[in-house]
């Protein structure tokens, strides 16, 4: 359930992302173009509206790169805002280059910062509200992920104190399993039976070789593998 909640989720924030990138450039048209605040060429929707489908696409592109739709549980906040700064910056500027080259129509310098300055503006503000309410619903026992440790390296023992210190991070261990004999004897379906949403394998490298059959599984059966 989780999965699909998560996966609905991830197409809702691409879309209200890409609104973002719509509304904040024809805002600014209309600022420029319809609003008389400042004089300027008429007549111009549909050059706009093709750069609007151009820019759309490297702002997918880029925000993907930048990996804004991934889980963000454990990063820090302002790597989060610079994720984003930079994304809508890579896209602004390739944007830009590409236009110069390929386009007749050279655009509105004023637009086009004031789109960039309000479009950022607003994919921060998004990406802040989704950061605090997810914590607030992760704190309240809502949007919990189960996790499955597998290990007793110093790492492992880390992250099981990291993510009990911090309930808002909105992960709960399902169960640990700490002997490396009770490791050993260890067969996929008695992971499988407990419906974890992730695995996380913390041990010596020397022995991640016991793990490849539990590993592929896992992968196989698309479970969140942590090494």
């Amino acid at each position: 359930m989780l999965k699909r909640n998560s996966q609905a989720f991830v197409i809702l924030h691409k879309l209200i992302d890409l609104l973002i990138i719509n509304l904040s450039w024809w805002f600014c048209y209309y600022l420029r173009f319809k609003s008389n605040l400042i004089p300027g060429e008429q007549n111009l929707f549909t050059w706009y509206f093709k750069f609007s489908i151009l820019l759309t696409f490297l702002s997918y592109y880029y925000f993907r790169r930048e990996n804004l739709y991934n889980s963000k549980r454990f990063s820090k906040i302002i790597q989060e805002f610079f994720s984003i700064l930079r994304a809508n910056s890579m896209a602004f500027t390739i944007f830009i280059v590409l236009t110069y080259f390929l386009s007749e129509h050279k655009l509105s310098r004023i637009f086009i910062f004031s789109y960039y300055f309000i479009s950022t503006f607003f994919l921060i503000l998004f990406k802040m509200l989704i950061r605090k309410s997810l914590k607030h619903f992760r704190s309240s026992g809502k949007n919990i992920r189960f996790s499955i440790l597998i290990g007793n390296s110093k790492q492992i023992t880390e992250y099981a104190k990291k993510i009990e210190d911090h309930p808002e991070f909105g992960v709960r261990i399902k169960k640990w399993y700490k002997d490396q004999e009770v490791i050993n004897n260890l067969q996929f379906s008695d992971l499988d039976s407990l419906k974890p949403d992730s695995i996380v394998f913390g041990n010596d490298g020397k022995n991640y070789i016991m793990y490849e059959d539990l590993l592929k599984e896992a992968t196989k059966s698309l479970y969140e593998v942590i090494i």
